[in-house]
């Protein structure tokens, strides 16, 4: 399983929480679940706009991922509960400063009152496929569709009008606003190759201006606000710059131009952090310009439309705020919910934390009553994500190994410090990257790694603590998503959606001698998650699923054979991400299913995967990673998150004669269910072989049975949810009198 602790319940996924009485979008009650955010703020920020009362909106490209801000970036507001926008990538600010429009997935929203309230805008087809690029300006509004067209409002989205740019154009990859007014550019893929039209008339017709850039890798276009001759096309280490209105083009790539967003500031021109004052002759990081700053500087950049010497751009850990026109930096996200979280490390007291996230490491060190967050802590000083971390032994968390890319940092000081460790594999370099590791019971430890580029991968093992680590010849080469330990056996999840080579996919063992490629109900799958029960290790699951193929299986014999189960009550067509299973109870176990542009499930069996039941709808385009039980946890692209089943409590009071019937979460009695969203709420008491009761649930969420006759009693809680859902949950203890 892809996480540190064996005895955690993380998921990469985040609960679609459509019933609320409480919180926004990433806190509440759904039904009979409670889930909380634990506040691990920030995100990488993918588009970033200022209005002109000073509204700041930043897309997060994460679910619901569009946050705002009236108080200068002090602190970010959320969408309102019920909202399930998918990712958002790119947005655009109207004619009014409280009017956004944004792409949640595939499908196009508009706020008029500042994030208070949402409306999605469809197009008269009743079909929505929107891409990722918008634009407004000229009270004109853009968007891409994802057949290459585009879709025009010029009524602020009252109505949406099909525009075709060119019949051959398969992609509209970005669209740029000119200040001549009328005038908009796109950057399209069209027969191969990547173009830029231009229009004159509002986006109603449009025109060549460039037959090829001869960048196919190029995907952002921007226009300078003060001169419409300069034009700017950027992608991943390229940059382009026309001073002659994209009549031609000069390659002035500079190095480490890793992010592409465009953004003009004064005289400036920016890509990402990397910023040119003589159109590309010469480039300078703004992150050796600063005096001081709370974490890397990454871009995209705005200025203040009313003081000049405050500036926004997105840092590493979300957005940073320039009070002094650039000379220092403050990271400001406070209320901002969209670090993704991979992987989580927990020490046997549980008190100390450790999270792989964009933008960094992140730890706590009072989790069990906080927590609070140090935060991004940068393991290689380049701002490069972690894709993985583990506490070697989790009664000594000072020792921390955390997996960045193509490579393994080793911290003894609880990561105050990090040291590279030794590969010595011809097997590994490049783009490879490590998802997880494992610790056989003699000590050893592994790490699973793949080359998502070239489809390959395989296992290093390290003998001296993580300090040094060689390659463990994994046949084939086969790209690792996961690995696990069963005592000295390993077991190894491959695959990759690229490439349906048997000899990628499946599962290998190796025995304490030798590998083994695994032959079963798995053959030919894609491989995403494994977990070991902690009660009894002869139990492994395996999870599987990627458009081809998917499927939940389960070993009794420590992982020499593995067979499907639930495939009379999961569907066949899931994309299962991860699964877990209940530390204490072998027989529970959940798995998480989730794909782009549609909602994800997760589901519970409590008989050992018998049968299985729908426990929680996930969000849309939340993709789950890895799964595990405490609490339970959640990581997602949403942070870390807390999430609890309420429970029905039936107590007896002997003395008294009297049954007293709480619903608690967490422990605590939920005093007011109707401040979660629900009604109608009672309780039935049922004495095992005689009467039944009901009673209300009170405001102080009691009810209290009476003058009640010498039996076992059970209790069953139910309410009605805000969608009209009746929910029922039976207490699991009897109460005696």
């Amino acid at each position: 399983m892809k996480k540190g602790l064996k005895f955690l319940f993380l998921a990469i996924f985040i609960f679609v929480f459509n019933v609320y009485g409480e919180g926004d979008a990433f806190t509440g009650v759904s039904k009979s679940v409670s889930r909380k955010n634990l506040n691990l703020y920030g995100g990488r920020v993918e588009a970033l706009a200022i209005a002109s009362n000073g509204n700041l909106y930043a897309a997060v490209g994460a679910p619901n991922g569009i946050f705002c801000s009236s108080d200068g970036a002090s602190s970010w507001s959320a969408p309102p509960a019920g909202s399930d926008f998918g990712n958002v990538i790119d947005l655009a600010v109207g004619s009014d400063p409280n009017t956004v429009y944004f792409i949640g997935g595939i499908k196009l929203y508009k706020t008029d009152d500042g994030c208070q309230t949402f409306s999605e805008i469809v197009p008269s087809s009743g079909v929505s496929n929107f891409d990722q690029s918008i634009a407004f300006a000229h009270n004109v509004l853009l968007v891409a569709f994802r057949d290459g067209t585009l879709y025009k409002s010029s009524d602020n989205g009252a109505t949406l009008v099909n525009v075709t740019v060119s019949s051959s154009v398969s992609r509209i990859l970005d669209i740029a606003p000119s200040p001549v007014s009328g005038e908009f550019y796109v950057l399209v893929s069209e027969s191969g190759a990547v173009k830029i039209y231009k229009s004159s008339d509002s986006g109603d017709t449009w025109s060549a201006v460039t037959t090829d850039l001869s960048c196919n890798d190029c995907n952002k276009l921007g226009v300078s606000p003060s001169d419409s001759s300069v034009l700017v096309v950027t992608g991943i280490d390229k940059v382009y710059i026309s001073t002659d209105s994209g009549a031609t083009f000069k390659d002035v790539s500079p190095s480490g131009a890793a992010n592409t967003a465009i953004s003009f500031v004064g005289s400036r021109i920016y890509v990402g952090s990397l910023y040119t004052e003589d159109n590309g002759s010469t480039f300078t990081d703004l992150n050796s310009t600063v005096t001081s700053k709370d974490s890397s500087l990454w871009g995209p950049i705005v200025q203040d439309p009313s003081n000049s010497s405050i500036l926004y751009i997105g840092s590493l850990r979300g957005v940073a705020k320039s009070e002094d026109s650039g000379s220092t930096f403050t990271d400001s996200v406070e209320g901002m919910v969209g670090v993704t979280v991979s992987s989580i490390a927990q020490s046997t007291d549980k008190d100390t934390v450790y999270l792989a996230a964009t933008g960094g490491l992140a730890k706590s060190t009072d989790f069990t009553s906080g927590p609070t967050w140090t935060y991004p802590i940068d393991v290689t000083g380049s701002g490069d994500t972690p894709t993985a971390v583990f506490l070697p032994d989790p009664s000594t968390p000072n020792t921390v190994l955390v997996a960045v890319f193509n490579g393994i940092y080793r911290s003894t000081d609880g990561g105050s410090t990090f040291s590279a460790a030794t590969i010595s594999s011809s097997n590994f370099g490049g783009r490879d990257n490590v998802m997880a590791f494992a610790k056989t019971s003699d000590g050893t430890l592994y790490a699973a790694h793949l080359n998502s580029d070239n489809n390959t991968g395989g296992v290093l093992v390290s003998s001296d603590g993580g300090v040094s680590w060689s390659d463990f010849s994994l046949p084939n080469s086969a790209p690792a998503n996961d690995i696990v330990a069963v005592g000295d056996t390993l077991l190894v999840g491959v695959g990759t959606e690229n490439s349906s080579d048997s000899t990628s996919r499946g599962i290998y063992r190796w025995d304490g001698s030798s590998w083994t490629q695994l032959s079963g109900d798995f053959d030919g799958h894609l491989i995403q998650d494994l977990d070991v029960a902690k009660s009894d290790s002869n139990i492994v699951y395996a999870v599987s699923g990627d458009g081809t193929s998917a499927g939940v299986f389960k070993s009794t014999d420590g992982g020499a054979t593995f067979s499907e189960v639930g495939s009379s009550d999961l569907p066949t067509d899931a994309w299962y991400r991860a699964v877990g299973i209940d530390p204490s109870d072998a027989d529970v176990v959940y798995v998480a299913s989730g794909r782009p542009a549609a909602n994800g499930v997760i589901y519970k069996s409590s008989d050992g995967g018998n049968s299985w039941s729908k426990f929680a709808d996930t969000l849309v385009d939340e993709v789950p990673k890895a799964m595990v039980i405490d609490g339970p946890l959640m990581g997602s692209a949403t942070g870390l998150n807390s999430f609890e089943e309420l429970k029905c409590i039936a107590k007896a009071k002997k003395k008294k004669r009297k049954v007293v019937v709480t619903v608690k979460r967490g422990g605590k009695v939920v005093s007011d269910l109707s401040s979660l969203g629900f009604s109608k709420a009672k309780v039935i008491l049922k004495r095992k072989g005689g009467s039944k009761l009901k009673k209300k649930l009170k405001k102080k969420g009691r009810a209290v049975f009476k003058n009640l006759q010498s039996g076992t009693y059970k209790a069953i809680c139910r309410w009605t949810d805000s969608e009209g859902s009746k929910v029922k949950v039976k207490s699991k203890k009897r109460a005696k009198l």
